[in-house]
């Protein structure tokens, strides 16, 4: 489907949730109004989106030689800068944020399938074969290893 043309109802839904997505829809601005749209008064939505921290220095430096390896100097999403500033956002669609937190999530890396996962999740469209097989061999280092994944966790309800 076309998440800027929702095939619901105005005020017609309880609940959204948005996973890993936002940061990628374009017009955003489409999106957040389609939303509120659909979102009954008084309705709730959880976000979660894609963070620079918090970060151990392990994982610092594991991310660090990533980048390096793919040839980027960070993960570019569509809406790099409008996710940055999601909170303004979100409050003028008529959203009241009722939590915000920016969370480290620890990923076990036990094999040679889930360091390729890891990889596989990233948003890496302009990363070259090659450069992606170097990722797959770089992460293949961490099994046995922990991980941190920096997510933004965003929870809010549509104002009546």
């Amino acid at each position: 489907g076309d998440v800027s043309v929702v095939p619901l109802r105005s005020s017609s839904v309880d609940v959204v949730i948005s996973t890993m997505a936002l940061m990628l829809f374009d017009p955003l601005e489409r999106v957040l109004f389609e939303i509120n749209r659909i979102l009954k008064p008084g309705g709730i939505g959880f976000i979660l989106l894609p963070s620079s921290g918090p970060l151990s220095a392990g994982d610092l430096s594991k991310y660090s030689r990533l980048l390096l390896a793919a040839k980027l100097k960070r993960l570019d999403y569509p809406n790099d800068v409008a996710i940055q500033r999601i909170s303004p956002i979100l409050s003028s669609y008529n959203f009241e944020i009722l939590s915000d937190e920016k969370l480290r999530f620890s990923f076990l890396v036990k094999n040679a399938d889930l360091a390729r996962t890891f990889i596989d999740s990233l948003y890496l469209p302009t990363v070259e074969s090659e450069n992606y097989e170097k990722l797959i061999k770089l992460s293949s280092k961490w099994i046995g290893k922990s991980l941190g994944i920096p997510l933004r966790r965003i929870y809010f309800i549509k104002k009546y």
